[in-house]
């Protein structure tokens, strides 16, 4: 039974990536007149506040297939947002963000990594599968993915999703060298002028990449990132550097939602929110 409810599953997730692939006129209609995200969640603010703004340019790093889980999927084909898209998994970047996106020309992907200076780094992930739950956990950390092994959080899901893991526990994870640009390096790449949404998600890395952008240079209307893998303590930082950058912010569900004070729009649309 359980393989039914996955096969179904995956051919209904299957039809809604072609159709958004393709840029149907189905996907847009549904997301215009039919769609109603759950309030409170991130999804709810991204309706509103895109609803209200006329251009929206993003960058998004951690785009992993672009579709699944993805906070802002819906609006760019809904609202045509613009934007970079970075993903530094070759195999989920060469088979799902990529074929999802070539014909939105609004839409810069990158196959790479950010860091402070454009150099190679290690990542590491999960050596015995590509299904979305498992690319998903691919991190610059190994400690972050050691402790989900470790836990036997991995080992439920693989179960649960009829995945065969190996033999050994120092077999799960594989490592794997990456391409990194820096954030100055594609905004020069690309003669961006104005970022309006900076969306993170990089499985313990967020924070450091929300420094990596560099708020004193330049400051982005909304800026969302993950808070799983903050401490208490280390939280402490993340507050003073939003509020020392003049954001508001809230932590909704596993993400931090700041908002600069100066984007009159995005102030509005959080202050209902």
């Amino acid at each position: 039974m359980k393989t039914l409810k996955k096969s179904v599953r995956e051919w209904y997730k299957n039809i809604i990536f072609n159709l958004s692939a393709k840029n149907s006129w189905l996907i847009k209609l549904f997301y215009t007149r039919f769609y109603q995200p759950k309030k409170g969640g991130l999804s709810s603010f991204y309706h509103s506040y895109s609803l209200e703004s006329p251009h929206i340019f993003v960058i998004q790093v951690g785009a992993n297939d672009g579709i699944n889980h993805d906070p802002i999927h819906k609006f760019i084909k809904r609202d045509g947002w613009s934007g970079i898209l970075i993903e530094p998994q070759p195999y989920v970047f060469r088979n799902k963000l990529h074929p999802l996106y070539r014909r939105n020309q609004n839409i810069a992907l990158e196959n790479i990594a950010i860091s402070q200076e454009n150099c190679l780094m290690d990542m590491y992930r999960l050596s015995f599968t590509n299904e979305r739950w498992a690319t998903g956990l691919t991190t610059f950390d190994k400690e972050v993915l050691q402790k989900r092994v470790d836990s036997g959080g991995v080992d439920f899901t693989a179960q649960k999703q009829g995945v065969k893991t190996p033999e050994k526990r120092e077999d799960y994870i594989e490592n794997f060298k990456v391409e990194a640009k820096s954030f100055d390096f594609l905004i020069e790449k690309y003669q961006t002028k104005k970022v309006d949404v900076l969306q993170i998600d990089a499985e313990g890395f967020d924070f450091e990449l929300v420094k990596l952008f560099d708020l004193s240079k330049r400051q982005p209307d909304v800026v969302v990132f993950e808070a799983d893998h903050i401490s208490e303590q280390d939280f402490e930082e993340v507050e003073s550097y939003l509020n020392s950058h003049s954001y508001v912010f809230k932590k909704v569900g596993r993400d931090v939602l700041a908002v600069n004070k100066s984007a009159t729009i995005a102030n509005k649309v959080f202050k209902a929110f």
